[in-house]
């Protein structure tokens, strides 16, 4: 979001509160919009100039990656096949341009911004940005959340663990946490470091399995598999 009206920049991470911001300073976004609504702080301070960037007051608003990841995955962003559990979401999930699964740090910290809202208290947070600007304005409740349950009932031990890794740094710089409610999800050091490796076994045997089945239906090799078999038929 880019207001001139008010000199004001919002670099907005979905399923973080934006597009209810974005309501409170009147502002609408259509999906031709989308692009530009989710551009990094990079991109849009390449896109609206140095000038610009400088003289305005930039501000974002950041989420636990454990709850939003849930949110993204209920609201059925970028959704891959076969997700009816997280777990499915988090290791089946393919990158996008703008990826709702990208690291806050990779959107926020390659540029520096005047404040830093959280999600979890957001309308304190959106009051003194509000000072800092000298609006009054209310955050109205757009969109609301369809996820009625915590966001910790539907992680597993080894979902946790994933998302613990991918998200590593944002958890360190924004000093969130998963807060567990029960014994089922509190992981082990060696349950932890278990997981992260059998993910990555997943993974990269997945990305072998299509790079050799590509090779495998190259024309080339298509012909040699072809021409043995027709050796050893002869053979026989």
């Amino acid at each position: 979001m880019i207001d001139h009206k008010n000199k004001c920049i919002l670099i907005h991470i979905p399923r973080t509160g934006g597009t209810s911001i974005e309501g409170a300073f009147n502002i609408e976004m259509s999906y031709n919009d989308y692009s530009e609504k989710h551009l990094k702080a990079s991109e849009t301070k390449q896109l609206i100039g140095i000038e610009i960037w400088e003289d305005y007051f930039k501000f974002s608003v950041v989420r636990n990656p454990y709850s939003r990841l849930v949110s993204c995955w209920k609201r059925g962003f970028y959704y891959p096949k076969n997700t009816e559990k997280l777990y499915d979401f988090v290791i089946n999930f393919k990158p996008a341009r703008h990826e709702v699964q990208s690291p806050f740090y990779h959107d926020i910290i390659d540029e520096t911004l005047d404040y830093v809202c959280r999600f979890e208290r957001l309308n304190e947070d959106f009051s003194i940005v509000c000072n800092k600007l000298n609006l009054n304005l209310q955050l109205p409740h757009i969109e609301k959340s369809n996820t009625e349950k915590p966001y910790q009932s539907f992680y597993d031990k080894r979902t946790k663990a994933i998302v613990k890794y991918l998200y590593n740094k944002d958890l360190k710089i924004y000093n969130y946490k998963f807060e567990d409610l029960d014994e089922s999800t509190k992981l082990s050091f060696y349950e932890y470091y278990y997981y992260v490796f059998e993910y990555f076994v997943k993974k990269y045997f997945s990305v072998l399995k299509r790079i050799f089945n590509t090779i495998l239906n190259s024309k080339p090799v298509r012909f040699v598999v072809l021409s043995f078999r027709k050796i050893l038929s002869f053979l026989k």
